[in-house]
């Protein structure tokens, strides 16, 4: 008659409304089980990782007070489209040679205009309605070739639809903002490996990540000074989330889905993982449903 927690009928009058509430969980239908189940993985080559280990699974997981009470489900997958119709030798400092390699200096210059596009997609895993959430976002470049990107806009974009992708199917919009974000991860390819037999493959570096590290660190400091400058009348930059740029061989997202949306849409270019949370929030809506 007591729960998990050594509460009696639950924290419930008596027996019979604690079973009754408690069945409520049981009478899911298949598409809320299915949504509930659904959980996006993203898996990244590493370059190295600790001695005699085969992979390493990380999981962002809730409590399970906050489990028992709060819906965790997986939202829609948002895309947005960016096309990168400009003359690439006008972008300075912007501009990126992906898979060519980068020593501090743009020294390639193109005349002539860059057609390729860029497709963002996320995907996000949230509890409760705008209390927590991790976003999942990648950008996929549909060209075979070495493109020049505004990797600016890239980031930007990608920091945007994080935000708005991060809410529960029945809810209009996101109630997150970039105050919300604790930190970013980014993932980039900065490497290209080549089998040189059956059982060996060379891998040569190209990207040290110095330059998406600045770009990122301005897209963050730039989006978090706009907000207070906005909210509070004067800007707070040093009020930024933490980031981290990982260096990895190469990345995929799997949504879970029979058909993905998101699975052959081009080659991944960078990826993003982005952990919100609304403290105010969620303390609020753990008072109000846990053990009611």
């Amino acid at each position: 008659l007591y729960d998990e927690d050594g509460v009696l009928y639950g924290g419930y009058e008596d027996e019979e409304t604690w079973r009754e509430m408690s069945g409520n969980a049981e009478d899911k239908t298949l598409d809320e089980s299915e949504q509930s189940s659904r959980v996006p993985l993203l898996m990244v080559c590493l370059p190295e990782l600790p001695a005699k280990a085969q992979a390493e699974v990380e999981l962002v997981c809730a409590t399970r007070r906050a489990a028992t009470c709060l819906e965790v489900c997986t939202g829609l997958i948002v895309t947005e489209m960016i096309s990168q119709d400009c003359d690439v030798s006008s972008l300075h400092n912007l501009d990126m040679p992906w898979n060519t390699g980068y020593d501090g200096t743009p020294t390639r210059t193109v005349d002539k205009e860059s057609n390729s596009s860029i497709l963002i997609s996320s995907v996000s895993r949230s509890m409760g309605s705008g209390c927590a959430s991790m976003s999942t976002v990648t950008a996929s470049s549909s060209c075979a070739d070495a493109i020049s990107l505004d990797t600016e806009q890239v980031l930007s974009k990608m920091v945007e639809l994080a935000i708005k992708s991060a809410k529960k199917k029945d809810e209009d919009q996101t109630l997150f903002t970039v105050k919300d974000i604790l930190n970013v991860r980014l993932y980039y390819t900065a490497a290209s490996v080549s089998k040189l037999g059956e059982s060996e493959s060379k891998v040569e570096y190209l990207d040290d990540g110095s330059h998406l590290r600045s770009q990122l660190h301005s897209v963050l400091k730039f989006k978090s000074a706009m907000y207070y400058h906005e909210k509070h009348g004067s800007s707070n930059a040093s009020n930024m989330p933490a980031y981290t740029v990982v260096p990895v061989l190469g990345m995929h997202l799997s949504c879970g889905e029979k058909i993905s949306q998101v699975e052959n849409q081009g080659t991944p270019l960078l990826a993003m993982q982005v952990l919100m949370c609304d403290m105010l929030r969620t303390e609020a809506e753990l008072w109000i449903r846990y053990n009611r």
